[in-house]
């Protein structure tokens, strides 16, 4: 994933529908990086992408170094949805 366009690099809220274009039908696993007044996210980082929820679990539950004090989301691309994060 280390050589995609949106590894390692804040992804506000716009873009998030432009990310759901490029990686449909995959899990994706972001870190929130701001959340606005309203308790909504707008700003992460994508993390990691994957072609099943269970392998971005593994990421997450083998990682030793996982920082749980972070907040963290994981949604499904879904081509024929529109992203909607409320």
């Amino acid at each position: 994933m280390e050589d995609d366009k949106w590894h390692n690099r804040e992804i506000n809220d716009v873009e998030m529908a432009l990310l759901y274009k490029d990686f449909p039908n995959q899990w994706l696993l972001f870190e929130v990086l701001e959340i606005n007044e309203n308790r909504r996210p707008v700003l992460f980082k994508l993390i990691d992408r994957g072609n099943n929820k269970e392998d971005i679990l593994d990421l997450i539950m083998e990682n030793e170094n996982w920082d749980s004090t972070k907040k963290h989301i994981i949604l499904f691309a879904d081509p024929d949805k529109p992203c909607d994060l409320e």
